[in-house]
């Protein structure tokens, strides 16, 4: 009886375990999608900007959703893991709305999708963009280059940022002193540039424009004023035609040059009483009109006569054929004057350069290969130095013998270049030199040349007149005059 009723109750239970496995395989449904709300009704300023981050997501109830598609025109899908993006919408050019219908659909683990999309009207305003004209500020150690006072070339930098993204820049415009003007056009990815005035003899010259890769462009700008205050502005445009606000630089004064002749005071820090000395003395041999640059003079922790790059001062100085320098910060000076008078030199100007060297200027720098100066005579003995009342005594004709009026503490002798088919070197002056040695002064015996100058072998025309030797120091015979007759208007035809 027991073994009956166990058969039956096994049969029972397999019967009862093979009906749940019966019936009808229910299909794989579809996955529902969702994104943040199902309206948006924005109008006027309410729009939302043409940058906007949606979010989605999906639920599938017979499995999982791995991924989704989303689409703006409802027939190109794109698809993504992601459950929410950051997208730009470019509106149509000419127009600052637009709206824009999003779609997204999940897609299950079995690769079939929502046939009923989320989808979503995103009503846009493009927003202007942000323009300004960069204006770095200085500091004591490193003293900021904004054009303030200038001949007419200099630089300018700008910067913009569009709210619906930097590809939506379009294109910048510029003016001078008058946004109603024309506007000069620059793309957009032209951030600065330098504006060389084509010539001087008007009153509002046309300029030249170099990018920011000094290369010219085939459009020149008009607007600027001679002999006085400029502001430059630039605008921000994108590609609907939304302008951002004008944005002004610093006011600079433009100065129309005088004449060819430049005065440059390049002393470091900036002195005017060595300036005043070279003016009077010129203007005593005659020469009456000429410009000044005093190249390091500060104001606010800015140069303000300095241009912002050695390209733009490079075309400053284009614009003199003949130039006096002075300075009694060698590497400061001779650094500042290699990089910025190339285009001067290149261009047959003529100079004359009276920069005194300390005990510590390496005598085989670099910083002399523009100039007529092969190398300075090392110090190995001891300091060079030159007495109260000592002379500097001229090699050529006609040269006034100079007189020190007080100890000249540093007094370097230098070896003149090697003539060259294109030139040849010549020595001027050499100095009455002692050597201070720690067992006490040593009359100097070697060579003891401090000036010199460049003829070009071409036209024996001198264009380069160097001296190491500080002038305000040397007029214990009362003749600088004379000097500065000889150098700049006999050698150098000023």
């Amino acid at each position: 009886m027991r073994i009956l009723l166990l058969s039956i109750l096994c049969a029972w239970t397999m019967f009862a375990c093979k009906k749940d496995f019966m019936g009808k395989t229910l299909e794989n449904e579809a996955p529902e999608t969702h994104t943040v709300v199902d309206t948006i009704i924005r109008a006027g300023d309410t729009r939302f900007i043409s940058q906007i981050k949606i979010t989605w997501w999906g639920d599938d109830r017979d499995g999982f959703v791995k991924g989704f598609e989303f689409s703006f025109d409802g027939s190109t899908w794109i698809y993504t893991t992601q459950q929410d993006s950051l997208f730009t919408l470019a509106l149509p050019a000419g127009s600052d709305t637009a709206n824009f219908n999003f779609s997204v659909r999940a897609i299950d683990n079995q690769g079939l999708k929502d046939q009923t999309p989320a989808s979503l009207i995103y009503p846009v305003k493009n927003s202007p963009p942000i323009c300004s004209v960069f204006i770095p500020a200085g500091t004591a150690l490193f003293p900021s280059k904004n054009t303030s006072k200038t001949f007419p070339a200099f630089r300018f930098y700008w910067n913009a940022s569009d709210p619906d993204g930097e590809n939506n820049l379009d294109h910048f415009e510029l003016f001078f002193n008058d946004t109603l003007a024309a506007p000069y056009i620059l793309t957009s990815s032209i951030t600065q540039a330098a504006f060389v005035a084509k010539e001087v003899l008007s009153n509002s010259p046309n300029c030249e424009v170099y990018s920011g890769t000094n290369q010219k462009l085939s459009i020149e700008i008009k607007g600027l004023k001679l002999n006085s205050n400029n502001v430059l502005y630039v605008r921000a445009v994108d590609k609907v035609g939304a302008k951002s606000n004008a944005s002004a630089s610093n006011t600079f004064y433009c100065k129309k040059p005088l004449n060819k002749i430049l005065v440059v005071n390049a002393t470091s820090p900036f002195t005017p009483s060595k300036l005043t000395l070279f003016q009077s003395n010129m203007q005593r041999a005659g020469i009456l009109v000429f410009d000044t640059l005093n190249a390091f003079v500060k104001n606010n922790n800015n140069y303000d006569e300095l241009s912002a790059d050695y390209f733009t001062q490079n075309k400053v100085l284009k614009f003199f054929d003949k130039i006096v320098w002075f300075s009694d910060n060698d590497s400061v000076s001779l650094g500042f004057a290699q990089r910025s008078l190339g285009d001067f030199l290149a261009n047959n100007g003529r100079i004359f350069m009276a920069v005194n060297f300390s005990p510590f200027f390496y005598e085989q720098s670099a910083l002399l290969d523009f100039t007529p100066i092969k190398e300075l005579i090392p110090d190995t003995m001891g300091i060079f130095r030159m007495n109260n009342s000592a002379l500097m005594q001229p090699l050529i004709a006609g040269y006034p013998i100079l007189k020190s009026t007080s100890i000249i503490s540093s007094a370097r002798p230098f070896l003149k270049a090697i003539d060259n088919g294109s030139a040849q070197f010549i020595d001027v002056y050499t100095g009455e030199l002692i050597v201070s040695t720690t067992s006490g002064p040593v009359t100097w015996t070697g060579p003891s040349v401090v000036c010199t100058k460049r003829v070009d072998a071409t036209s024996n025309q001198t264009n380069f007149i160097f001296l190491s030797m500080p002038l305000e120091r040397l007029n214990g015979n009362s003749n600088l005059d004379s000097l500065f007759k000889k150098v700049l208007v006999q050698e150098l035809g000023f």
